[in-house]
């Protein structure tokens, strides 16, 4: 049985997970880095455009990784009202702080409280971890869901029961990121092998498989879903062969599968720091003095594999990064954690807490002024302040919901406006069927700059100004009205207001307004008010459909028509005259 302390020492990793959160959550926004914009458009295009099953960015680009964290961010926001950074990241906060419940828990019914305190304490003072605490990324989501994996492959073990519990973790991680997750849950099993080998077998037990009819069920049935959503070939293209396979199994450039395979090794101990070193220590002592009790020593064993065998497939990688070791954190902390129990087995619980106190308040201490001298090095915080800044100027004068065209401006400006609008784009510009290979995309300055030069007023949210004034009609006003470092907002008119004609681009359409007022607009979805007139050109390639919805005290009218490349549609509807007022009426 494993040794039960009398001090509660589970409230040291909840101060110090409360903590962290304040700690992250103090700095300012950094969305314009680590691909959060990207995740942030996912987001916004589920909440605006009601495209739940699968989503496209602010390039009208499909999604590189499942909706998981989409999913879960969208109920954030939809609670919260608008994508806040912090509702955002509240969902990264939620997976970490279930993470650290699933690695105390499953360390101190095995081990005990003292190595389930210290287990919680490795696996939230990792600088990785704390950072992603603080990110919008699906990647926090891996260590809970290939945790829960493997608590339920090592509970059907002992047990006989579990494997449904496995398969429905397993849909979770393939959700949340990708398939190969799975594997990384299953390491564990090769403890099987090794308890054969040493003479105590215990033979896996129950109905292994029950549950992968539930696991095709839920994974192939949203893939089904989101093809039909999105267009199968486009999906399985970005999904399948640019991300499972190009990024797997496939050479990247020069590299082969397996040829850099030290690399990922080398970077999770290097970043497990200072964790590492009783981590290995902890492996040693299990190859080299096993356990007399069998309960502990397959939990030990399990352990032990589910970290060095789940380490296989980043070995195989064709490229490593940090957040990529993510899921083998877990089975590292508790290592780690059991490790430290054993050092500090002498100690009281009083100058236990005393010492596991002292550890959390250097080491939350070292990660926080480590993080104050660097975010104030950080050029995307500054980036993402300042477009925030802009954001306020253009709300305060015209409102966020103003028709803005986006050239080639960050996605942060539409977050920060709560307004789920694509990046104007024509013909000229060169697509995969109807959406982009990726992010690094030829903007079209040209259509922008025809744009520019209509006879209505248009507004223009742009980075590269000089390659914009390089696309202009000859004669074409141009005016700065704002701008800063980051962006600038021009246009053909000298100050920004509303106008009686004014037009504005979104994705491959061209829009103009006459009379009417511009609600909402985000996509494929468009809300007027007020009596007049609006004109729709399909600026691209590819045939397009879209809903128009007008406002007006007679009721609301709504269209929904589809253009083919290079058509127009116009849709006028008069202006409502006020009803009379008894007793007012002139003569």
């Amino acid at each position: 049985m494993a040794e039960k302390s009398t001090c509660r020492l589970w409230i040291i990793p909840l101060i110090l997970l409360i903590a962290l959160a304040a700690e992250r959550f103090a700095f300012p926004s950094d969305l314009m880095d680590n691909e959060q914009q990207r995740q942030a458009a996912y987001v916004m295009d589920a909440v605006q455009n009601h495209r739940w099953i699968f989503q496209l960015d602010q390039a009208e680009e499909i999604a590189s990784k499942p909706p998981l964290f989409t999913w879960l961010a969208a109920g954030a926001t939809e609670l919260f009202g608008r994508p806040e950074p912090w509702a955002l990241r509240s969902i990264s906060f939620l997976a970490t702080a279930a993470a650290t419940a699933l690695v105390f828990s499953l360390t101190r019914k095995r081990l005990g409280d003292r190595a389930a305190a210290f287990a919680s304490m490795a696996y939230l003072l990792c600088p990785e971890i704390e950072k992603q605490i603080g990110l919008q990324r699906m990647d926090v989501l891996l260590p809970l869901t290939t945790g829960l994996g493997a608590w339920a492959v090592l509970r059907a073990w002992e047990t006989g029961k579990g494997w449904t519990l496995f398969w429905l973790a397993a849909a979770a991680s393939t959700l949340a990121k990708t398939p190969a997750a799975v594997l990384v849950s299953a390491a564990g099993l090769l403890a099987v092998w090794w308890e054969n080998r040493s003479g105590n077998p215990l033979r896996l037990r129950g109905r292994i498989v029950s549950g992968f009819a539930l696991f095709l069920v839920i994974t192939l049935g949203w893939y089904w879903a989101a093809g039909q959503s999105l267009g199968s070939s486009a999906v399985y293209q970005k999904l399948i062969a640019e991300e499972f396979l190009s990024q797997s199994l496939q050479p990247r450039g020069h590299i082969f599968p397996g040829e850099i395979f030290y690399q990922a090794p080398a970077l999770f101990l290097y970043l497990l720091l200072p964790w590492t070193i009783p981590m290995c220590f902890a492996l040693l002592r299990i190859f080299t003095h096993p356990e007399s009790d069998p309960a502990r020593r397959r939990f030990r064993r399990f352990v032990a594999c589910w970290l060095l065998a789940g380490m296989a497939p980043f070995c195989l990688a064709t490229h490593v990064r940090a957040d990529l070791v993510m899921p083998l954190y877990v089975p590292a902390a508790i290592l780690a954690g059991e490790e430290v129990a054993i050092w500090t087995r002498y100690l009281s619980s009083r100058r236990l807490a005393a010492l596991g106190s002292a550890i959390a308040i250097l080491t939350l201490g070292a990660l926080t002024t480590a993080r104050y001298f660097f975010e104030n090095k950080n050029g995307y915080i500054s980036q993402t302040t300042a477009v925030a800044q802009l954001a306020d100027d253009i709300r305060t004068k015209v409102g966020a919901d103003f028709p803005l065209t986006h050239v080639d401006d960050p996605f942060a400006l539409c977050v920060d406006l709560n307004t789920m609008r694509p990046l104007y784009y024509g013909a000229e510009r060169e697509q995969t069927g109807f959406f982009d290979p990726s992010l690094e995309i030829r903007y079209d300055y040209a259509a922008a700059g025809r744009l520019l030069a209509s006879d209505a007023a248009v507004y223009e949210c742009v980075v590269n100004v000089d390659e914009l004034r390089r696309h202009l009609p000859p004669g074409t006003p141009f005016f700065d009205l704002a701008g800063n470092f980051v962006m600038h907002l021009v246009s053909n008119r000298p100050r920004l207001a509303d106008a009686d004609a004014i037009a504005f681009g979104d994705g491959t359409l061209k829009i103009e307004l006459r009379g009417l007022h511009l609600v909402h607009a985000s996509g494929n979805d468009f809300l007027f008010s007020g009596g007049g007139s609006v004109q729709f050109e399909n600026m691209g390639s590819q045939s397009r459909t879209f809903h128009a919805v007008i406002e007006s005290p007679s009721g609301n009218k709504s269209q929904s028509p589809t253009l083919n490349a290079g058509a127009a549609w116009n849709w006028t509807v008069p202006q409502q005259n006020p009803m009379p007022i008894p007793g007012k009426a002139g003569g």
